[in-house]
């Protein structure tokens, strides 16, 4: 599986899955977006898009932001005990 990132200014910034395919399951997407001094001109500029496009209908929601850091570590966590196999 490929990811690319790009961000054509300082307003947008995206991760697109460019090759592969990811099996149905249960995911965590973690958005966390970094505000420069741009993102204060315009309440707009705040707003954060999130497209997915499966054939399945999601549920998404936010999280407060210690159950996200939980969610980051348990996440951590699992990719070194996998790497470490």
């Amino acid at each position: 599986m490929k990811a690319d990132k790009t961000s054509s200014n300082d307003f947008q910034g995206s991760v697109t899955l460019t090759s592969g395919e990811m099996k149905a399951g249960n995911y965590t997407i973690l958005v966390d977006p970094i505000w420069n001094e741009s993102a204060n001109l315009d309440p707009d500029f705040k707003k954060v898009l999130i497209d997915i496009y499966c054939p399945e209908i999601l549920d998404l929601h936010a999280v407060p932001d210690q159950t996200g850091i939980k969610l980051l570590e348990k996440t951590f966590a699992l990719i070194a005990r996998k790497s470490e196999a």
